[in-house]
């Protein structure tokens, strides 16, 4: 990301958006681990499993990972442990983080979760994490700010045969779609 992008993303976190970033092989959004509350600091080889804590992001447990990669190795500047590498060598071996900045909250996962959890299955440790992640991150109250998204959750449950639906949202007052 252009650094300008990386700075506008630390302050949406401190101003109370959520971030879950998570990935391997190399580190290049130095602007954003001020908002990770971590300091990267190299990679590790050869790492067989994570171990979680039990925390928000997960109950605890230990899951191997599927394909061989190179995590990388943060430095907690703030955040949390949540999970940590087993095997492998070196120190600094915590390989999932959370942390509140401002009024936002982040998560830190120093390999590739989504290909993991892709890789492992619906009913994994990986899965799970991901999921728990993007929970802990989301705000609970989303601040409306003229010309930005919002997310809007919309359910439908099928109580019988299938059917076609449309939607319809009712937009307050001074509000465009």
């Amino acid at each position: 990301l252009a650094e300008q992008v990386q700075k506008e993303l630390r302050e949406a976190v401190f101003r109370g958006e959520g971030l879950l970033e998570a990935g391997s092989n190399d580190q290049r959004q130095g602007r954003v681990d001020e908002a990770l509350g971590i300091k990267y600091i190299g990679q590790f080889n050869n790492v067989a499993m994570v171990e979680m804590m039990p925390s928000p992001l997960h109950a605890g447990g230990q899951e191997a990972f599927l394909f061989d990669d190179k995590e990388l190795r943060a430095e907690l500047a703030g955040a949390q442990s949540a999970g940590h590498y087993l095997g492998g060598s070196g120190d600094r071996r915590d390989a999932v983080t959370r942390y509140e900045y401002g009024a936002g909250k982040s998560v830190y996962a120093g390999f590739d979760l989504l290909a993991q959890a892709t890789a492992a299955g619906e009913q994994s440790l990986f899965t799970a994490l991901l999921l728990n992640s993007l929970n802990y991150v989301h705000p609970v109250n989303v601040t409306a700010i003229s010309g930005a998204v919002s997310p809007v959750d919309i359910v439908l449950t099928n109580q019988g045969i299938a059917a076609q639906v449309k939607v319809q949202l009712a937009l307050p007052a001074g509000t465009t779609l």
